[in-house]
């Protein structure tokens, strides 16, 4: 969830991309442009496919930078851009779908550092957290990490993917529950 600041801080960029400021413009790709990307990657299995797209939204987001602050929820309104662009992407003729790829979810653990064994107690954490994700089916696994990667409410992430927001809510549910079934020799 974001916090107020990071809206406001988000607001006053646009702000400052709507009057033509390249540095502003510089700080907002950085922000997003490796979230998209990945999120991109969802859809089509191919790094640089992916970039494409993700480039491409920010080339259209500059070239219309004076009508971005009219937009109310910006995060979905560049997830949007950049799924609509995947799947104009996947409809064209030169390019074959194949599986598609998943980069690794990471999250962070805290252990105490209580003995000389923590580290391998964390690195025994990290592996299984990571692999409950990856076990995750693909569509509950990239609600999931919309959610707690990219920071999206399940209102956004529902407009998104075109579903109601109970099926984001189930899904995060249902991913929780795996992950927690697969860490349960961890917990105690």
């Amino acid at each position: 969830m974001e916090s107020n600041s990071e809206m406001l801080d988000k607001k006053e960029l646009l702000q400052r991309i709507s009057t033509g400021d390249e540095k502003a413009f510089r700080e907002f790709y950085y922000l997003y442009y490796q979230k998209l990307v990945s999120f991109a990657r969802w859809y089509i299995n191919s790094i640089e496919l992916a970039e494409d797209v993700v480039s491409d939204v920010f080339f259209n987001l500059w070239k219309a930078r004076n009508s971005i602050v009219g937009i109310v929820h910006f995060d979905t309104y560049l997830y949007s851009a950049v799924k609509n662009g995947c799947f104009n992407v996947l409809k064209s003729s030169y390019y074959k779908r194949v599986t598609l790829g998943v980069d690794e979810l990471e999250m962070e653990a805290y252990i105490e550092p209580d003995g000389s064994d923590s580290k391998l107690m964390y690195g025994e954490l990290n592996a299984a957290v990571t692999a409950a994700i990856n076990n995750l089916p693909e569509r509950c696994k990239l609600i999931f990490k919309l959610v707690k990667e990219d920071n999206l409410k399940y209102k956004e992430i529902a407009e998104i993917l075109d579903i109601s927001p109970r099926t984001v809510e189930t899904q995060v549910a249902i991913a929780l529950k795996k992950i927690e079934q697969e860490l349960y020799p961890f917990l105690k």
